[in-house]
C-alpha cells in the first residue's frame, strides 16, 4: 500500500518535500513504513505502482519520477506541454502506456470560463507525451483505465450550473464521450454539492463512482445505465474521496 501524506521539513532535511512516500508490506500496512523523500518542495498528488518495484509519483505542479527499485531510488521524468496548472490524476497499465490528468483553477473561481482539463498520454514509459483531450470550462479530477477502456470524472462548467463530467473511452483515450447525462439522472440533480471524487473500473463496460456525500453508483453498459448501489450515511463535514473496489467486485472501500 502507497499513500502520500504531509510532513514539516527540518534543518537536517533542507531538501525534503512536504509530503513523503508511505511504503508498507500487505502483512503490516500502517504498522511498519519506510518514508522516502524527495528533493522537491512540491505536494505530491498521485502515486501509481504497476508491480512491487515499478512505480510512478507526481507532484501537484506537474513533476513526475519513476521507480524501478520500489522506492530506494527516484528519477525524475519529463512530461512536458503541459497547458494547465495542477496534476490531478496518473495511471498506468503495464509499464508503458500511462496517463496523466490535469486541471487548470483559476484565482477567481466564480468565473467558469478560466477553468481547463486536459489529459496527456504515454505509450513508451513515460519518454514521451501527447495531448489525447484538453476542454475549458471542465476540471477533471480522476483518470482510470482497464485495458483499452478508460473513465476520466470531474465537473463542467456550464453558464450557472455545475454539471457531473464523466468522460467514456474505448480505444485508449484517443476519442473521449461525455456520458454524465443519464448519470445525472440516476443520482436526481447536478455536481453543486455532491460532485463524483473517485472512479473504479471493473470488466468491460463496468465502473464504480463515488460522489463526496458517500453515494455509490455503477454501470454495466459503458455508461448508459447507472444504479445505485449503496449510500453511505454520512457525518457533519465528512466526504468521501476515496474509492477501492475489491477482485471479487462485491466488497469495496471508501
Amino acid at each position: 500500500m502507497k499513500e502520500s501524506a504531509e510532513t514539516e521539513s527540518s534543518p537536517s532535511q533542507q531538501d525534503a518535500i512536504r509530503g513523503v512516500l508511505l511504503r508498507g508490506t500487505p502483512n503490516n500496512i500502517g504498522v511498519k513504513t519506510h518514508v522516502d523523500f524527495l528533493g522537491t518542495r512540491e505536494r505530491l498528488a498521485a502515486v501509481r505502482f504497476t508491480s512491487a518495484a515499478n512505480g510512478w509519483i507526481a507532484s501537484a505542479k506537474g513533476k513526475l519520477y519513476r521507480t524501478t527499485d520500489a522506492g530506494k531510488t527516484w528519477k525524475p521524468v519529463e512530461i512536458g506541454n503541459r497547458t494547465a496548472n495542477y496534476m490531478v490524476s496518473l495511471d498506468f497499465i503495464g509499464e508503458k502506456l500511462g496517463w496523466a490528468a490535469f486541471s487548470r483553477l483559476p484565482n477567481d473561481y466564480t468565473d467558469p470560463t478560466k477553468y481547463q482539463a486536459t489529459i496527456l498520454h504515454t505509450k513508451d514509459g513515460g519518454n514521451t507525451w501527447l495531448r489525447q483531450y484538453e476542454e475549458s470550462r471542465v476540471a477533471v479530477n480522476q483518470v482510470r483505465f482497464n485495458d483499452r477502456e478508460g473513465w476520466a470524472t470531474g465537473v463542467s462548467y456550464e453558464q450557472s450550473q455545475t454539471h457531473h463530467l464523466i468522460l467514456h473511452t474505448t480505444d485508449f483515450g484517443e476519442h473521449w464521450q461525455n456520458i454524465a447525462s443519464n448519470f445525472e439522472s440516476a443520482i436526481g440533480g447536478r455536481a453543486d454539492r455532491n460532485f463524483i471524487t473517485d472512479v473504479a473500473t471493473g470488466s468491460r463496460g463496468h465502473a464504480t463512482v463515488l460522489t463526496v456525500g458517500g453515494n455509490m453508483l455503477e454501470t454495466g453498459d459503458g455508461g448508459n445505465g447507472w444504479r445505485a448501489i449503496s449510500t453511505i450515511e454520512d457525518e457533519p463535514q465528512v466526504g468521501f474521496i476515496k474509492l477501492g473496489e475489491m477482485k471479487d467486485r462485491n466488497t469495496r472501500r471508501v
